[in-house]
């Protein structure tokens, strides 16, 4: 009896500190979900797709019924956002995603219809079996420098509902099929990830200062340049090479890519020109594009494959403007912008190497939107 007692005296601290922690730990998540929307940081789940490769599940992680970042799908909105996550607004919450700040801005209905991982292919398809039935008025179109071409092309030549778009004489290389090694507790993470406010604000912070160490530790090991200098303003990452995969045109897939992009983009102005819609094409640059155009000569200098990039995204750019052009299509580009910002010190990007802007940064996008829907033009980053 008394060798009882004694180890239960032992472990009566240590389970009252676990039920204490464990009470604490719930006590948090409640606070959370009361201060914070958990739609902004519980991660979504996501289904297979035919048509779009994936879709997220009706009301995962505080989406709508379609399942996209909005509080409801409402009957009807003035103004419909095409894009992928740029659009959506990863890196922020839902309320300063773009599309949620042109909302503010012009005091019209935005109906934010993107989603990470989509492309051309995507656009086209939401637009014509979704986009349409909330009657609007204006269709922004955000297209992304950094990957959109290659979405176009790998949606076309991987999946079999987009097959009758393919070139019979085109020869792509074969996909990789290096299976990801999976995550350390890939399980726990994903069920917390899906459930837990606390978790997901935690592992944001603790993970994107980890990753930006990992990032200084290892300099350019994995094609990624890290950029901490006081004397200059900056303390972020780029991803300069991973870039220029998916957007230099010399490379045959991505030569493809902007062909099929050309036909997506056609589509959707026939479309829009058919029902009466008023369509505007949002130029989303690269964040290596705007420090570079903010701080010229200082942040290229420092990775081989920034001048490259910054080449091929300034031809891409020549090319769209010229397709808008030939069809009549207004284009807004908020590249200019952006690039003061930097130039002033503002950091309107993570400090780590993710490539989505902040709300700072969706903001100064909402706000050249906002002229060009209001009719406040500026030649140096609006059409004419």
């Amino acid at each position: 009896m008394a060798l009882k007692s004694r180890w239960g005296g032992r472990l009566a601290g240590p389970l009252l500190l676990l039920l204490s922690l464990l009470l604490s730990l719930v006590l948090a998540e409640g606070f959370l979900r009361l201060a914070l929307n958990p739609g902004d940081y519980l991660s979504v789940e996501l289904v297979p797709d035919e048509v779009l490769k994936h879709r997220v599940k009706p009301h995962s992680a505080g989406h709508d019924a379609w399942g996209f970042r909005n509080p409801e799908v409402p009957g009807s909105a003035d103004i419909l956002a095409l894009g992928d996550s740029q659009t959506y607004g990863v890196a922020a919450p839902g309320t300063r995603s773009w599309p949620a700040q042109l909302q503010r801005l012009t005091g019209r209905r935005v109906y934010n219809l993107a989603l990470g991982g989509y492309g051309p292919a995507q656009y086209a398809h939401l637009l014509e079996t979704r986009g349409l039935t909330l009657h609007p008025s204006v269709v922004i179109l955000g297209f992304y420098f950094g990957n959109d071409l290659g979405d176009a092309f790998e949606m076309v030549y991987r999946y079999p509902a987009w097959a009758h778009l393919r070139d019979p004489a085109f020869t792509p290389a074969p996909p990789d099929t290096t299976a990801e090694a999976p995550h350390f507790l890939q399980g726990p993470r994903l069920w917390l990830g899906r459930h837990s406010v606390l978790y997901r604000l935690f592992s944001f912070h603790l993970a994107g200062q980890l990753r930006f160490l990992e990032m200084k530790l290892r300099g350019s090991a994995d094609q990624a340049l890290v950029v901490d200098d006081k004397t200059v303003g900056i303390r972020t990452g780029f991803t300069p090479a991973m870039r220029l995969e998916v957007l230099d045109t010399s490379i045959p897939e991505i030569a493809e890519g902007w062909r099929l992009t050309q036909g997506f983009l056609d589509r959707i102005a026939g479309v829009c020109r058919n029902h009466g819609v008023r369509l505007v094409v949002l130029l989303i640059p690269t964040k290596e594009s705007v420090y570079a155009a903010g701080l010229p000569g200082v942040v290229p200098a420092r990775h081989e494959a920034f001048p490259a990039l910054i080449a091929a995204e300034e031809a891409v750019r020549r090319a769209v403007v010229a397709r808008c052009d030939s069809l009549g299509l207004p284009w807004v580009d908020p590249l200019p912008e952006m690039a003061a910002a930097v130039r002033r010190g503002e950091a309107i990007y993570p400090s780590n190497q993710d490539g989505h802007p902040n709300g700072k940064g969706y903001a100064i996008i909402a706000g050249e939107l906002a002229k060009r829907l209001g009719g406040i033009a500026e030649t140096s980053t609006i059409s004419p």
